[in-house]
This record gives structure tokens, sequence and C-alpha cells, in this order.
């Protein structure tokens, strides 16, 4: 598949865990499936190994790495170590069903940032 048919399809999974996030009853599984998708994005666009990190591992490898050369920009880093954040905080916190659609919202917004900040062309090494 060509870099921009692999871009599109590393999109349409972050957007498919989001969608079942927003439609999941439960706010632990909302925010489970928030941050599942910013995992598999990371892993899948710029091959981090985010499925296998624990979370402060993974957080400390975004903080130290240079994903500036694969054109992600500092500012997209963090919304992305953020909405991961925010996705855990909010899991086990007790009737927190509203900040979980927010929770979800965000990581959104993240992702698609991300996605149309970075070129196409950045996935081939990946």
């Amino acid at each position: 598949a060509s870099p921009e048919a692999r871009r599109s399809e590393t999109l349409a999974d972050a957007t498919t865990r989001l969608d079942a996030a927003r439609q999941a009853a439960a706010q632990r599984t909302a925010c489970a499936e928030a941050e599942r998708a910013v995992r598999g994005y990371l892993a899948a666009r710029f091959a981090v190994p985010a499925q296998a990190l624990p979370r402060d591992v993974l957080d400390d490898a975004l903080d130290r790495m240079s994903l500036r050369a694969q054109g992600l920009a500092d500012s997209h880093r963090r919304a992305l170590i953020e909405a991961r954040a925010a996705a855990e905080r909010v899991q086990y916190a007790p009737d927190q069903a509203r900040a979980a659609d927010a929770v979800v919202a965000r990581t959104r917004a993240a992702i698609e940032s991300v996605h149309e900040a970075t070129p196409a062309h950045q996935e081939e090494s990946a």
C-alpha cells in the first residue's frame, strides 16, 4: 500500500477505537479504548513500541524521543502524552462519565492534529 493509504488506514484505526470509546456505556471502557487508540496510533505511525511499554515508561520514552525528524512537533507529542494520561486518570475516578467523554474528544483531537501535521512519507520508515 502507498504511504498515503497506510497513513489513512492508521487514522481510520484510531478513529474506530475512539468511536467505540464514545459509545461505551462504562467510563472505564471508554477511557481504556482512548488509551489504546493513542498507543495504537503511536505504534503504527511512528514505530514506537507503545503497546508493550508500561504507561510511565511510554511517557518517559516519548519525552526523550526526538520525533521531530519524523515530523512530530513537541506540542503534538505532549498532546498525545496528556491525552493518554487523562484517559488513565479518568478511567479509575468515581462517577466521571462526562469527563470520559471529554477524554475521548481530547484524544481524537490530539491524534487528528498529529495526523494532519505529519507527512505521509514518514510512515515508510515505520
